[in-house]
């Protein structure tokens, strides 16, 4: 009979026990995607291949699916594959478990996106060696308390030189031969999903925070890397930047990156009919191309930026400044004119990318410079024809008057018209040292043409 009561205590404890870790607050996953410019001087060889990373949702069912070039290309728009997942333009590989040291970030597939051929042709016009594409490094942090995994995934993107080296060295071991991470990046771009067994840990135990929800405390923490707390009142405006995703995700998008909280219950990985892992899929499928897309359009900008800039530092020329207007088009018929097919999710974080970056204002920048440059280049060829018309008439009106004299002299000999002609040059050169306006003509038109 004991032995029998001993035994069912200890199944309750155990049960107990049991129940008692499930409700206790534990993440269930942290998905990752590193978004990293970089400059690709070669096409990449083996062991990467063309096209984007083959990634698969719902495998073994009926209605699975494989995210190759074509079934994005049927989802989205056809203005994307030249640009996102054309051969020409991405490639990929699988990796198989790498561990970056300390932050623990095991890597499972790392892709190339480059700008096309026209475009790269643009971007190098200017000779600067800035960076022609993006990495996308797919992987997943280590489940550890809320706290760490936020300083964790601060670790992982931080690539600075000086004290962000060995993350910086072990993402260029991971590109293919010909790629470097860009010297101008400082921080990996990271596309992350964080979801909970049962609910998400609590960040901010304290009072003032009551009103926040576990999402928001989430969000503004991966927003600023947990490196502070926020002001209570901010809490508006963190959900006015937040972004329309499902009823079981929050969103948002800052300069560091696109963050996905859940915020219902996640059973765990290939866990039949989970909803979680069809976030997952389209985190590291759409939402990253939608990142990459925002890079690549910044990256194109900027390229064209550094060339206004070099423009600007001398007199420009009309063959530069057109040259300039048609590469701006050409960056606004392709990729800036891009959308995902209105696919609200995906579009969505594209225009919150862009406005994170400040694209458009960018743009309009160089809109308002590039018009200013033609401008000066139609002021400077209006003050070329001015001055020679003007030289002209102060040249010839002398000379037009002398001849018209001598055809009414009785003796209009040749003689006579050489001497005639030599009179009216001395007049004329006599104007033009007697006029300082005629003076500066002349030399108008000699500097104009030493442009």
């Amino acid at each position: 009979m004991n032995t029998r009561l001993s035994a069912a205590l200890r199944t309750a404890t155990s049960r107990l026990k049991e129940l008692g870790r499930r409700e206790k607050p534990a993440l269930a996953r942290c998905d990752v995607v590193l978004v990293v410019p970089v400059a690709v001087s070669a096409e990449p060889k083996a062991p990467f291949e063309a096209g984007p990373l083959p990634l698969g949702w719902r495998m073994g069912r009926r209605d699975e699916i494989t995210a190759k070039a074509g079934s994005r290309r049927s989802y989205t728009s056809d203005g994307l594959l030249p640009l996102l997942w054309a051969d020409p333009v991405r490639w990929h590989r699988e990796a198989d478990g790498l561990t970056m040291p300390k932050a623990g970030f095991t890597l499972s597939g790392v892709e190339i996106v480059r700008l096309t051929p026209e475009a790269l042709q643009a971007a190098g016009a200017g000779g600067d060696r800035g960076p022609n594409g993006v990495a996308m490094l797919h992987g997943t942090l280590p489940i550890q308390e809320g706290e760490k995994v936020l300083k964790t995934l601060h670790r992982t993107c931080n690539l600075d030189p000086s004290h962000g080296i060995a993350q910086r060295e072990w993402i260029g071991h991971q590109l293919p031969e010909g790629s470097t991470v860009s010297p101008y990046t400082r921080e990996a771009f990271a596309c992350t999903l964080v979801t909970a067994v049962n609910r998400l840990p609590e960040l901010f135990p304290r009072q003032e925070y009551a009103g926040w929800r576990l999402e928001d405390q989430w969000l503004w923490s991966l927003y600023y890397s947990a490196r502070y707390l926020p002001d209570a009142e901010n809490l508006n405006d963190l959900r006015a930047l937040q972004i329309r995703m499902s009823s079981k995700v929050r969103g948002i998008v800052t300069h560091r990156g696109l963050s996905l909280v859940g915020t219902a219950q996640d059973p765990g990985r290939d866990t039949p009919v989970n909803f979680y892992d069809g976030t997952t899929y389209h985190l590291r499928t759409l939402y990253a191309d939608a990142v990459a897309l925002a890079c690549l359009q910044r990256i194109f900008l900027d390229a064209i930026g550094g060339a206004v800039a070099r423009t600007g530092r001398h007199e420009p020329k009309r063959e530069e400044v057109a040259r300039l207007e048609r590469e701006l088009l050409n960056f606004r018929r392709t990729y800036w004119s891009a959308h995902f097919g209105h696919r609200e999710s995906m579009d969505v974080i594209l225009a919150a990318c862009q406005s994170q970056f400040g694209l458009q204002a960018e743009m309009d920048r160089l809109v308002r410079d590039l018009g200013e440059f033609s401008r000066q280049v139609q002021a400077a060829a209006s003050e070329t024809t001015n001055a020679i018309l003007g030289l002209l008439t102060a040249l010839g009106l002398p000379i037009t008057v002398g001849v018209a004299m001598w055809q009414g002299l009785a003796d209009n000999d040749y003689p006579s018209l050489w001497k005639t002609v030599a009179l009216s040059a001395i007049v004329s050169v006599g104007l033009v040292l007697a006029f300082p306006g005629l003076k500066r003509l002349l030399s108008g038109i000699f500097s104009l043409r030493r442009r």
